[in-house]
Parts: C-alpha cells; structure tokens; sequence
C-alpha cells in the first residue's frame, strides 16, 4: 500500500483510502465491529486528488496531502478565471485533509479548483450538475 497516504476506518464499518494520484476510495467493510484507530502515513509530497463525487449535485468532497506544515489556499475557479470561492486559505498541518464544497448556490458548469501550498499549485476540474 506504498500508493496511498491515508487509510482511515470509521465506526460505521466503512474505509476510507486516499491515495497519492489514485483518489479517493471508500469500501465497506462488515466485518469491523469496533472501530479501529486511524493509521497516519506520513505523505512524500503535496497531491490534490480529484473531487468525489465528479460529476456531482451540490455537495462534493476535495482531499489534498500536505508533507510538512504549510499555508494553504484552496479556491474555485469558473471557466472564465472568476474567483467563485475560497475553500481554505489558512496554516495547515501536515497529513490528509478534505474540504467538503456545498455548491447549491452555484449554477451548473465546469469549475476549476487550485491548491497552492509550499510553492506548488495544483489544479483539477470538476462538473456542476444540477
């Protein structure tokens, strides 16, 4: 599991798995009773995995790893390069983190999303379906 850089299990059975490139996966698992304590790998580099769902309609989850501590911005772009939003814009530690994005304010469309940490920007697109 070199790929990955979080592996997390929930009280409702589920499992939650980020990886470098790789996304975001969530498994259910029926055979965890009690949860089990979250595994922290530490990450080599700052990734900005897809949004999931993508499409979505309205709400969607944005995962990123961070190294080491860093002052993070995260924001939402529409086609045109109009600022929509700032989802994050503060320190962070390093690790996994996950912005979920309410969007049911926002029209239909393609939206970009940018990440910019320790000198790095990273950008992905995502799809609006309402």
């Amino acid at each position: 599991m070199s790929n990955y850089s979080t592996v997390q299990y929930s009280e409702d059975g589920y499992i939650y798995v980020a990886g470098d490139s790789y996304g975001l996966y969530i498994f259910k698992n029926d055979l965890i009773d009690t949860p089990i304590e979250k595994i922290p790998i530490q990450p080599k580099k700052i990734t900005l995995s897809q949004n999931y769902p993508n499409p979505f309609n309205p709400v969607t989850h944005i995962s990123y790893t961070l190294p080491t501590a860093e002052h993070v911005t995260l924001s939402l772009y529409n086609t045109l390069g109009q600022l929509v939003a700032t989802l994050a814009d503060e320190n962070q530690p390093a690790g996994s983190h996950m912005v979920t994005l309410d969007a049911s304010s926002l029209p239909s469309g393609v939206y970009i999303y940018s990440l910019k940490a320790g000198g790095i920007t990273q950008t992905r697109k995502m799809t609006l379906i309402k």
